[in-house]
């Protein structure tokens, strides 16, 4: 029962470090991309992190 606990715990963090991961890249990637479009980078990037998204 205890290592189906660990197993569990260690599949969540990994699942969580990938959601992070992944929700960095897509912020750097829209703050690049307004960049390219002469946008206001910081509210885009702010829009993205505050969003959830």
């Amino acid at each position: 029962m205890v290592m189906i606990q660990v197993m569990a715990m260690r599949l969540i963090s990994l699942a969580l470090i990938i959601f992070w991961i992944i929700a960095i890249g897509l912020a750097v990637w829209v703050y690049k991309d307004a960049n390219k479009r002469d946008m206001n980078a910081t509210v885009w990037l702010l829009i993205v992190l505050l969003s959830g998204s």
